[in-house]
């Protein structure tokens, strides 16, 4: 219990030390030293001598630069007055030597003549070789020697903060001694600050060993902003600039879109945001979204490294409109060998599901069967829709002879008969069970003529049919 204890407590601690955490404010410049001086925070171009790329503690290639130890290798940072602040600073990064002896990681120098250091991190033998950081104004020098005994090929995270209260030196994120220093800093007009040594010809101790991503600060880090730059070493390159292509922009609803995150300086995370979408939201670099409804949304992207999110950027994304596609046939229920017209509407143009491609077609469905089109507008969107066509093959009223042939059908039916004939019909008369006239009409030869009852009750009625002096009857059903 003590030990689940302890361990909550120091969750606790670090979470609220990293709340103080900011790895962005005031850095002046970050080395990444990947086989180049590059500086990306304020393009603080850096000239390498005599040095080569590495490998990194990770065994990254190119990733780190190697020192030999002479006078001629070295980094030399320019001139510049975010180097050399006059109220606070920190600097420091991952150090490895190949051989423990005094020598220089960085160098500042002082205007006075009696002492060379305005400020410097180097490694001395303190009762064993020990990492020290200086500062210096004339003949005044505080020294602040950390803890950790030096191994040689071992990588360390050093980093040293200085201004005109104290001098503070941390080891692998751990503070090892804090000096008080109140003079003021002192740097000499026209003198660069240097990675590995002096670059001064009568006091030199120069850097034989690797080093990797060395960062300078104007302003005393706290302690846990050092912890995290020990713990996470976050990349040299600021925080991200968001960007992000849309393909395509313009869509028809449900279609897919490929977002793709363009961001620079080495983005870590993504938080897009696309309401109305499907997804909504997405964390993955490059996911792949659609919307259902017609209209313009907006999509917004976060990218965030080991410094920090980017500000949001925002695009938009025009969905158009589907057509209203519609069918319709003058007849959904038809006999057995016969034709009927399907019509389609709403788009410009349309596929059948049989193949077809005209607005209306013609089709003789042996069985009940479902057809369905495609329209497509002029925009390029497309909908759907389906029509049934119900076939009957309508045997209880055909009646065949060599006089004559007429048809009624469908039937039953819900109230809408076709009736039809070869020969010419003088009459034509339904009526109800109980001998009631319901409708007269006549049809010529080879007519079709509709009879609509649908406004009658349910039930059985009777078509008769006077033709050359003959009165056929049929029993129709009305459901």
């Amino acid at each position: 219990m003590k030990k689940l204890l302890s361990s909550l407590l120091l969750v606790l601690i670090n979470n609220g030390l990293s709340a103080q955490v900011n790895l962005t404010q005031s850095l002046s410049a970050c080395y990444a030293l990947n086989g180049n001086g590059n500086e990306p925070v304020n393009a603080l171009t850096a000239t390498l001598s005599a040095v080569t790329p590495t490998v990194d503690r990770f065994n990254n290639p190119s990733s780190a630069l190697s020192f030999n130890g002479s006078t001629l290798s070295c980094v030399v940072l320019p001139d510049d007055p975010l180097l050399k602040s006059t109220s606070g600073m920190s600097y420091g990064g991952w150090i490895k030597t190949y051989t423990v002896i005094g020598q220089y990681v960085v160098f500042a120098k002082t205007a006075g003549t009696s002492n060379f250091e305005a400020y410097d991190l180097v490694i001395n033998n303190t009762s064993g070789y020990r990492f020290r950081a200086q500062k210096g104004s004339g003949g005044l020098t505080t020294i602040a020697d950390g803890t950790t005994i030096v191994s040689a090929n071992t990588w360390y995270h050093v980093l040293a903060t200085v201004d005109n209260t104290s001098i503070k030196i941390y080891v692998n994120g751990v503070l090892e001694n804090t000096v008080p220093s109140t003079f003021s800093f002192n740097y000499e007009a026209g003198k660069n600050v240097v990675l590995g040594g002096s670059n001064e010809p009568g006091f030199n101790l120069p850097f034989n060993g690797s080093m990797d991503n060395m960062r300078f600060y104007n302003r005393v880090l706290n302690a846990s902003e050092v912890n995290a730059l020990y713990t996470s070493d976050p990349s040299c390159l600021p925080v991200p600039v968001a960007s992000f292509s849309i393909t395509p922009s313009i869509v028809c609803p449900n279609e897919n879109i490929q977002l793709q995150q363009m961001a620079t300086n080495a983005p870590n995370t993504w938080a897009w945001q696309m309401a109305g979408a499907t997804p909504s939201t997405s964390p993955l670099a490059n996911p792949v979204i659609s919307f259902a409804n017609p209209g313009t949304y907006t999509v917004s992207l976060i990218a965030t490294n080991s410094f920090g999110p980017s500000a949001p950027v925002t695009q938009t994304v025009t969905v158009k409109p589907v057509p209203n596609v519609t069918t319709s046939a003058n007849n959904t229920l038809i006999c057995n060998g016969n034709s009927v017209v399907l019509l389609a509407s709403g788009a410009n143009t349309y596929t059948w599901s049989n193949a077809q491609t005209f607005p209306a077609i013609n089709v003789s469905p042996s069985v009940t069967t479902t057809y369905s089109v495609i329209g497509t507008a002029t925009n390029g969107c497309q909908n759907y829709a389906a029509i049934t066509i119900n076939v009957s093959p309508c045997t209880a009223l055909k009646q065949n002879a060599t006089y004559n042939h007429f048809e009624v059908y469908p039937n039953p039916s819900s109230g809408i008969f076709m009736i039809s004939a070869t020969n010419e019909i003088k009459e034509v008369t339904i009526f109800d069970v109980l001998g009631e006239l319901i409708l007269k009409t006549d049809l010529r030869a080879h007519e079709t003529k509709q009879i609509d009852i649908s406004d009658k009750d349910t039930g059985i009625y009777f078509v008769k049919l006077k033709v050359e002096g003959t009165t056929l009857t049929r029993k129709i059903i009305k459901e």
